[in-house]
C-alpha cells in the first residue's frame, strides 16, 4: 500500500516537474515568438518602407518619364506642325508656279495671235501703233508722217513739221517752225514772208533783198545785179545808185543819166525835152547841138 502510494507521489512528482518544464519551455517559446514578431515587424517596417521609397522613386521616374514623353509628344506635334506648314508653303509655291506658267502661256498665246495674225513682222500700213510710230502707222523714225491731229513727241514726227502738246498741228507763219514750203524759219517761200539777210532761201524772191547768194539772203548792193533798195531799174536810179541809162526805167528824171524820164522810161537828150541836158546852157537851148 505504502508503496504504491509512493509510487503514486513519485509519479505525480514527475508529472507537476514535467508540466512545469513544460510551462517554462512555453513561456520560453512564447517569449521567442514576440521576439521574433517584434523582428519580423521590424524588418517588415523596414521592407515596407524600402518599399514605399522604391514605389515613390518610379512614381517619380514615372511622371519624368512622363513629362520626357509629353515633351516629345510635343516636339513631334511641332515637327508635324513645321511639316505641315512646310507642305503647304510648298503647295502654294506650286500653285504660284502653275499659275505663273498659266500666264505665260497665256502670254505667248496672245502674242502669237495678236490682230489674228501669229509671227507678222510690223509695218507701216498694219493698223496699229507698233515699232516706234507715235500713232498708228505713223511717226517714229520709220513710218511717214503723221497729218494734223495725231499724236507726236516732236516736229519730225508730223508732216507740216509742227508738233504742240503732242499734237501735230496745221502749219502757220509764225510757230517757229520750218514748214510748209519756207526756206527758213517762218519766212521764204511761196506763203510766208519774205526773208531778211542771213536766213536761208532758195531763190532771190525768197529774201527781202531780192539778192540770195550760195542760199543765204544777203544784203543789197548797187551791184548784186537785182533790183532792190529803192533802185528805179537793176542797180541803177533811186536815192542811192547811179542814174540809169536810156531805157531803163524810173520814176522821176533824177533817175536818168539825161534827166529825161518819159512813161518811166528814161530818153534820149533832145532840144524839146525840157530838161537842161546835153551840153545846153539852158532849157533846150545854147551849146554846141
Amino acid at each position: 500500500m505504502w508503496l504504491t502510494v509512493g509510487i503514486l507521489i513519485f509519479s505525480l512528482s514527475v508529472a507537476l516537474s514535467s508540466q512545469a518544464d513544460a510551462d517554462s519551455n512555453i513561456m520560453d517559446r512564447m517569449v521567442n515568438d514576440d521576439r521574433q514578431l517584434a523582428r519580423f515587424e521590424a524588418i517588415h517596417h523596414v521592407k515596407k518602407s524600402e518599399l514605399d521609397r522604391k514605389k515613390e522613386e518610379d512614381y517619380e521616374e514615372g511622371s519624368s518619364e512622363e513629362e520626357d514623353y509629353e515633351e516629345e509628344n510635343s516636339e513631334e506635334e511641332d515637327y508635324e506642325e513645321e511639316s505641315s506648314k512646310e507642305e503647304d508653303y510648298e503647295e502654294e509655291s506650286s500653285k504660284e508656279e502653275d499659275y505663273e506658267e498659266e500666264s505665260s502661256e497665256e502670254e505667248d498665246y496672245e502674242e502669237e495671235n495678236y490682230s489674228g495674225e501669229a509671227n507678222i513682222a510690223p509695218t507701216c500700213d498694219d493698223g496699229v501703233r507698233n515699232q516706234d510710230e507715235t500713232d498708228d502707222d505713223c511717226g517714229g523714225s520709220i513710218c511717214p508722217q503723221c497729218i494734223d491731229s495725231k499724236t507726236c513727241n516732236a516736229a519730225s514726227d508730223c508732216r507740216a513739221r509742227a508738233c504742240v502738246s503732242n499734237i501735230c498741228r496745221a502749219p502757220t507763219c509764225s510757230d517757229n517752225v520750218q514748214n510748209q514750203d519756207e526756206t527758213d524759219t517762218d519766212c521764204g517761200g511761196s506763203i510766208c514772208p519774205k526773208c531778211a539777210d542771213t536766213k536761208t532761201c532758195a531763190v532771190g524772191s525768197d529774201c527781202l533783198s531780192e539778192v540770195c547768194l550760195s542760199q543765204i539772203c544777203q544784203a543789197p548792193t548797187c551791184t548784186d545785179a537785182v533790183k532792190n533798195q529803192d533802185e528805179t531799174d537793176i542797180d541803177c536810179g533811186g536815192s542811192r545808185c547811179p542814174q540809169c541809162a536810156d531805157t531803163q526805167s524810173c520814176r522821176a528824171g533824177s533817175d536818168c543819166v539825161n534827166g529825161v524820164c518819159l512813161s518811166n522810161i528814161c530818153q534820149a537828150s533832145t532840144c524839146i525835152d525840157n530838161v537842161i541836158n546835153q551840153d545846153e546852157t539852158d532849157v533846150d537851148c545854147g551849146g554846141r547841138t
